[in-house]
């Protein structure tokens, strides 16, 4: 649904830019300067209706800011004016260099280059055209990111519901489950856990990041879930084990009284965050904090 809707707000973007080149091919003419550069706008964006007929909506998006960016060379010297004034506001929202960049091109708002050249116009759009793509494709990398962890999520609450048909859960006290259940059932909420971490972190927008950057964060993200389940089992055998004496009497005491389902809730916290069996280990060891935290 989604891409039907970028397809039909780009295929009447594209029939209402067609009515505006023509008006601007019109007016060359009528003022009498060349239109030489009109033809290869009409190239550009006949390349975007097909790849918009091929179904390829970011290849037409790029196509047609091609056709955007070749009509520069023909404005008017006023319109020049104009469009590298909207240039210079719209590069605001660009990261240092490009920022940069464009400023050398057409100056700054409070010293803008009185008459920039088409070229350092066209030039300008090109840098913002770059960013604009790039944030497209990361958008796109995200929405992919989240489909495959929703998708990862349903299917660990598909498994929830089966366990729950064949008598893995619900499991109110200790003993009353087999250890196959107990295992599979830690390991679950520990994926769990770790999924609903991964979900989290994905959609914090006020996070940025470069392209690969973002790729290797979403292969990390996916190990993440498998070392969530990981971890809630070495928990759980750590829970059933006599190393669970290295905490105080009290401590111990507690533990020895865990119901089922507090070790579930132990488990879903120790795929959450790795800082949990970081820390159990720590104890372990006789170190009072995860390695790597302070006081290490």
């Amino acid at each position: 649904m989604f891409r039907t809707l970028r397809a039909g707000r780009l295929d009447s973007t594209l029939t209402t830019y067609q009515t505006e080149l023509e008006w601007r091919a019109a007016e060359a003419k009528r003022r009498g300067d060349s239109d030489a550069w009109a033809d290869y706008v009409r190239k550009a964006l006949g390349d975007a209706q097909a790849a918009l007929q091929g179904q390829d909506i970011d290849k037409a998006w790029k196509c047609f800011h091609t056709a955007r960016r070749l009509e520069i060379f023909g404005l008017t010297e006023e319109e020049l004016v104009t469009r590298a004034e909207i240039l210079r506001v719209e590069s605001t929202k660009l990261n240092v260099w490009r920022k940069s960049a464009v400023a050398k091109l057409l100056g700054t708002a409070d010293a803008p280059k009185p008459a920039p050249t088409k070229e350092e116009v066209y030039q300008a759009e090109l840098i913002l055209g770059e960013h604009y793509n790039n944030q497209g494709y990361k958008d796109a990398m995200l929405r992919g990111h989240v489909l495959t962890l929703a998708l990862i999520l349903g299917a660990i609450l598909l498994a929830f519901l089966l366990l729950f048909i064949f008598g893995g859960l619900p499991c109110e006290k200790a003993g009353q489950c087999g250890d196959v259940w107990m295992f599979l059932s830690v390991t679950l909420f520990g994926l769990f856990g770790g999924t609903v971490s991964a979900i989290i972190t994905a959609t914090n927008t006020s996070q940025t990041a470069r392209i690969p950057e973002m790729v290797t964060a979403r292969r990390m993200t996916l190990l993440r879930l498998f070392m969530g389940a990981g971890s809630a089992l070495v928990i759980y055998v750590f829970l059933k084990s006599s190393l669970s004496g290295a905490f105080s009497p009290e401590i111990k005491t507690a533990l020895e009284h865990l119901t089922p389902y507090t070790i579930y809730a132990i488990c879903f916290v120790a795929g959450f965050s790795e800082r949990l069996v970081l820390r159990v280990v720590g104890y372990v060891t006789g170190k009072k904090e995860a390695p790597g935290e302070k006081g290490a």
